[in-house]
């Protein structure tokens, strides 16, 4: 449970105004993608929504603007750990576990605006098997050309996801290469762009507050390898 959510028990029900958001979301761009175009970047791993870039800079805290974009975002987590229900504050289940990175909340109206360091469009859950569930991160998708400027100094390291395929606002699949190929909403993300941020007390993340993964959210080393990070 997060705040009272119970992560097991997704509703398919997906509220009609975010259903109408994410449909919105659907037709950005040709109804193929080119295979070699899915994979973006030198991922460390591919999890629910695809492969993502191994490194992120250090945080130059001394710039005033990103000091106050990081308090933006504090303010954020402080609100959202209140919450007594995630829906509460318009974000719903939209993928399962990943390791490293946890389980995706998104708000379908924030997906595809402006950066604003306030309003991320999804939440990191973390449901790492033998955890408390918990809010572990935030993550902003923006729609832009190129990487947007998000936050200042240009630390943060943003990745792309191509061929999504949602059913009921939840993923289904990753890398499909026609919209023709999925029976719910097809994103082709060529102009969306990602980003996680580690701010959550606890979740604090050694390889950095912008770092694609977060070891914390790393299963224990058994089983069949795909699991682990």
């Amino acid at each position: 449970m997060v705040g009272g959510v119970d992560l097991a028990a997704h509703s398919s029900l997906l509220p009609a105004v975010q259903a109408r958001a994410l449909h919105a979301l659907s037709p950005d761009g040709p109804a193929r993608i080119p295979i070699h175009s899915l994979v973006q970047g030198g991922g460390h791993g591919a999890g629910a929504f695809g492969n993502q870039p191994r490194v992120a800079a250090p945080l130059d805290v001394r710039d005033p603007r990103l000091r106050a974009q990081i308090d933006a975002a504090r303010a954020t987590v402080r609100r959202l750990m209140r919450l007594p229900h995630l829906e509460s504050a318009h974000y719903y289940l939209g993928s399962y576990f990943t390791p490293g990175v946890g389980v995706h909340y998104i708000d379908w109206h924030l997906v595809g605006r402006r950066f604003d360091a306030a309003h991320p469009a999804m939440l990191l859950i973390d449901a790492t098997p033998g955890h408390r569930v918990r809010l572990a991160g935030l993550s902003y998708w923006v729609r832009s050309h190129g990487p947007p400027a998000g936050f200042a100094g240009g630390a943060d390291v943003w990745h792309q996801h191509r061929g999504l395929c949602f059913v009921d606002g939840l993923l289904a699949r990753d890398a499909v290469p026609a919209a023709a190929a999925c029976r719910g909403n097809w994103l082709n993300g060529r102009d969306l762009w990602m980003l996680h941020v580690w701010l959550v007390p606890g979740f604090e993340n050694d390889a950095g507050t912008f770092a694609p993964y977060d070891r914390a959210l790393c299963p224990a080393r058994t089983g069949p390898e795909t699991s682990w990070c």
